[in-house]
């Protein structure tokens, strides 16, 4: 069982690396770095007696660089360039090799910038989500160079409904048996029509105490309701949690993976992703 660590070969790619690492360890799990290669698109002017010889001298020029920036970095990785089939998508390159190595995390950085960017340029990150059925770890524009120090913390996010309960079984699964310290939280925003304050939290409150026995982490685990701040959003509460607790990593539920679905629908997860410091943890629903 691995962490799938995927680089597109820009620098930005390379951010989600240190927090890989750091859910790698905190999960038991080696690292897989790997770049994919599409012999259309990405050969350039590297000449050679055939399109798949001259691909082949680029993925070799690529390895070398792989090679050559985990040991820098001082990560212990297996380090691959992985050539995109015939028909096949990046996408799908990247689930596919996420099957071959029974990935348990997939991990990315996310090039998008907002939802309506989701939109007009479509965004593989996003699409991994949908496709691969494994959680994914995202890192957005605003991810921090390096984790947060002391041990693993994740904030798992619960909105009640039935899809983010089924989130939180799939992150409890994950986390089972592991030494982190894990925090279930909701947020409460007012609204016209609710109850009082205090019986809305209330609310809240049971039905994450109602989740905990999912949970059998090794470290301290607690239940937290969040009050969203007087035209904070939701998302923006969700990353000001996380700081509060010191969190390591963000994880929560998005549903679908369609771009357009996201921007007509409205995303909380990709409003977290754009404004968190921290990676977050996406299961598709």
């Amino acid at each position: 069982m691995t962490v799938l660590v995927t680089i597109d070969g820009s620098d930005r790619s390379w951010t989600v690396l240190p927090h890989a690492a750091a859910l790698g360890s905190a999960l038991g799990l080696r690292l897989r770095v790997a770049r994919v290669l599409n012999p259309l698109l990405d050969v350039g002017d590297q000449f050679g007696p055939s399109i798949d010889r001259a691909a082949e001298t680029v993925a070799a020029r690529w390895r070398e660089d792989l090679a050559t920036r985990l040991r820098d970095a001082g990560i212990d990785a297996e380090g691959e360039v992985d050539l995109i089939r015939r028909r096949e998508s990046a996408e799908d390159a990247i689930v596919r090799l996420a099957v071959d190595s029974s990935a348990s995390v997939v991990a990315m950085s996310s090039r998008g910038a907002g939802l309506l960017q989701h939109a007009i340029i479509g965004s593989t990150a996003m699409a991994v989500v949908g496709k691969c059925g494994r959680p994914v770890l995202l890192t957005g524009p605003g991810v921090t160079a390096s984790p947060a120090a002391g041990g693993y913390r994740v904030l798992v996010t619960n909105d009640g409904s039935r899809d983010s309960d089924d989130s939180v079984a799939t992150f409890a699964r994950l986390f089972a048996g592991r030494p982190v310290e894990a925090t279930l939280a909701g947020i409460y925003s007012r609204a016209t029509g609710d109850r009082s304050a205090e019986e809305e939290m209330g609310s809240i409150r049971a039905h994450l105490e109602g989740m905990r026995d999912q949970f059998s982490v090794t470290g301290p685990l607690q239940t937290r309701v969040f009050d969203a701040q007087e035209f904070e959003s939701t998302a923006g509460a969700i990353v000001r949690a996380a700081q509060e607790l010191e969190a390591s990593v963000i994880a929560m539920a998005t549903h679908g993976h369609s771009v357009v679905r996201h921007l007509f629908a409205g995303s909380t997860a990709l409003g977290v992703l754009q404004q968190s410091p921290l990676p977050v943890l996406m299961a598709a629903v």
